[in-house]
C-alpha cells in the first residue's frame, strides 16, 4: 500500500513539473519566449525577431506544453505562432501599413457617344460616402486612384464630378 502511494505521488510530481508555469510583467516578448523554451525539450523555437523587439508581454502562464504557453504570450500582439515537426516559429504579422498600396485604374466615358472625357474630378469613397482620395482624369479620360490597404475596402463608390458649363455673372450698374 505504501509503495502504491509513493508511486502515485512521484507520478503527480512529474506531471506538475511538466507543466509550464511562469509569470511575466512588462517583459520583452523575446525574453519571455526564451524563458519558456529553456524550460522544455519538446520543441525548438525559432524567433524571427524582425518587428518583435519592441513588443512586451504581461501574462501568467500555466499551460501543459510550450506551444500553448507561447501562443498565450503572443495573444493580441500581432504575432504569428506556427508549429510544425517539433519546431515553433514565431514572427510578427505583416502590418497593412507596411504593405504597398494598389491602384484603381479606369476611364471616364460619355454614356451616349462613348467618347473619353478628360479633366473630370473623380473621388474614391468608402461605403459611408467618406472621401478617401480624389484625382482628375487625364486628357484621354483615364485615371488612377491610390488605394491604401489599411482602408480594408470591401466595396467602394467612385463618384465623378463634371460641370461642362461655366457661368459668368456680370454686374450692370
Amino acid at each position: 500500500m505504501r509503495y502504491y502511494l509513493l508511486t502515485i505521488l512521484s507520478l503527480l510530481a512529474q506531471i506538475i513539473c511538466a507543466q509550464v508555469s511562469h509569470q511575466f510583467r512588462n517583459t520583452p516578448l523575446i525574453d519571455a519566449i526564451c524563458t519558456i523554451e529553456q524550460g522544455q525539450t519538446e520543441y525548438t523555437v525559432s524567433i524571427l525577431s524582425d518587428g518583435l523587439t519592441h513588443l512586451t508581454t504581461s501574462a501568467k502562464i500555466d499551460e501543459e506544453d510550450a506551444l500553448r504557453a507561447i501562443k498565450s504570450l503572443c495573444k493580441g500582439l500581432g504575432v504569428k505562432v506556427k508549429a510544425k515537426n517539433g519546431n515553433i516559429n514565431v514572427q510578427a504579422k505583416a502590418s497593412l501599413k507596411d504593405m504597398p498600396p494598389y491602384y484603381f485604374v479606369s476611364q471616364v466615358r460619355d454614356d451616349f457617344t462613348n467618347a473619353r472625357i478628360g479633366g473630370v474630378n473623380v473621388c474614391l469613397m468608402n461605403e459611408d460616402s467618406v472621401v478617401l482620395d480624389s484625382c482628375k482624369s487625364r486628357s484621354g479620360g483615364s485615371f488612377s486612384i491610390k488605394v491604401r490597404r489599411e482602408w480594408k475596402l470591401k466595396s467602394c463608390i467612385i463618384k465623378i464630378y463634371w460641370c461642362p458649363i461655366k457661368l459668368f455673372c456680370q454686374n450692370k450698374n
